[in-house]
């Protein structure tokens, strides 16, 4: 341990004492000071931290408004599915059994052995370079234009065997 100095007299110890006195009165006004900058960065951080919690309250509010919204809007979503599915078998339905359809199909055929017959007759040309086919069955003639048929005739496409 130190030992304090010796002093004769009162003079030189109350010098001592004074400057001590004046070294702990600046530490302490020291002290001080950066007590009232660390009370005023507590408070700055109080604020902050109440901001945000006030905007996470809110986000959590938010987010449950949002969630009860998108609940029954996922349920509409899959009635509206469901009926769509259903209006879709219905509309395929009624396509199929209309006339339309009918024909469609029978045009299909018809473009079929059309292209058949196109292949068939540039196979013989190649074939048979000498020969020609002297009329395409699939022309448009001038004296078919005025022909009446009748629009609803059935197709029949059953093979006939003539013997």
């Amino acid at each position: 341990m130190s030992e304090m100095p010796q002093v004769k007299s009162e003079e030189p110890l109350e010098a001592w004492r004074s400057s001590l006195s004046g070294s702990i009165r600046s530490k302490v006004d020291q002290l001080r000071a950066e007590l009232e900058t660390s009370k005023q960065h507590r408070k700055g951080l109080e604020q902050e931290v109440s901001i945000a919690c006030a905007g996470l309250q809110e986000a959590r509010d938010d987010r449950a408004r949002l969630e009860e919204e998108v609940l029954p809007l996922t349920e509409a979503a899959t009635l509206l599915q469901s009926e769509l599915k259903a209006e879709g078998l219905k509309a395929i339905t009624q396509y199929k059994a209309s006339q339309g359809f009918e024909s469609g199909l029978v045009k299909m055929g018809q473009v079929s052995y059309e292209f058949g017959y196109r292949v068939a007759v540039e196979r013989f040309r190649a074939k048979y370079l000498n020969s020609t086919v002297e009329e395409n069955l699939f022309a448009e003639l001038p004296e078919d234009a005025n022909m009446k048929m009748d629009l609803c005739q059935p197709f029949d496409d059953s093979a006939t065997l003539e013997n």
